[in-house]
């Protein structure tokens, strides 16, 4: 099976690529067709002979995700919902036979209990929240989409783990001022739930959408986990948004590391630094 992924240079794709490849699969990414990406208004010759989609790409600023807009929102919206709708229109033309979405806990706002209704706070929640909406509106038992909600997500070498700023500045004597909680899920994770995704039938992916979460932990944590010394930090801040359980991949045979991948990650990434 040939899968199309778009974003697969990027934070996610370079985990989820290798698992594919792994997996059996035949991956074309949208910059083997398009230099322009997300820009194009024709996916269609991008999706041809493919059998299914992976659709991890997102146009922000670096670094952000809430707030990733900067000061043109506009063009944020086109790059990523109006993008995707396209790319969505045109699998289904080329008769591709199963999708896999993206979204975030940030369609929830600050809400801190589940069940509750979406309610974002930011133009990336709503835009998720667009990006889910629309999954639902397209997917069927001939074109079925599945939509992980994943939230932080860690890991992998230095060049692209998103703690490497932070543990560099630590390592020059520099700790953070501030010591936020997150709920984090391990790349490797996410790409093991996008594999698994695309081997289940039509029925039972049609229009489901899976939470991707682990364990919860503050940055604090995160740095003495790696051998910092940490006890001039600040306390810790609330979570932003509501704990996401994760039953439903734990059903479908997904494992989750919990605290030992992250105590696990940030030893690696301090060993990457440090050599």
């Amino acid at each position: 099976m040939i899968i199309a992924v778009t974003g697969a240079g990027g934070r996610l794709g370079r985990f989820i690529v290798p698992k594919l490849e792994a997996s059996g699969y035949t991956i074309r990414s949208l910059s083997e067709v398009y230099t322009y990406g997300l820009c194009t208004k024709n996916f269609r010759p991008f999706l041809r002979g493919c059998h299914g989609l992976v659709h991890c790409a997102f146009a922000h600023l670096p670094g952000k995700y809430r707030g990733g807009e900067g000061d043109d929102p506009e063009a944020f919206w086109d790059l990523n919902y109006n993008a995707t709708k396209r790319l969505l229109e045109d699998a289904r033309s080329e008769r591709l036979n199963r999708a896999i979405l993206f979204s975030s806990r940030a369609i929830f706002g600050d809400a801190q209990v589940l069940p509750a209704k979406p309610n974002p706070d930011t133009l990336y929640g709503k835009l998720k929240l667009s990006i889910e909406t629309l999954a639902l509106n397209v997917s069927d038992t001939k074109f079925p989409i599945v939509t992980l909600r994943p939230t932080g997500v860690y890991g992998g070498e230095a060049k692209i783990n998103k703690w490497t700023p932070i543990f560099e500045k630590a390592l020059l004597g520099s700790l953070p001022s501030i010591n936020p909680i997150t709920t984090e899920v391990s790349g490797r994770t996410v790409a093991e739930a996008v594999a698994l995704s695309l081997s289940q039938t039509g029925n039972s992916m049609a229009g489901q959408i899976y939470n991707l979460s682990d364990a919860k932990v503050s940055l604090q944590q995160i740095l003495s986990f790696a051998g910092f010394d940490t006890d001039t930090m600040p306390f810790s801040t609330k979570l932003k948004g509501p704990e996401l359980p994760n039953d439903r991949l734990q059903e479908l045979g997904l494992v989750f590391p919990g605290l030992p991948g992250i105590i696990s990650a940030a030893q690696e990434l301090y060993a990457e630094l440090t050599v």
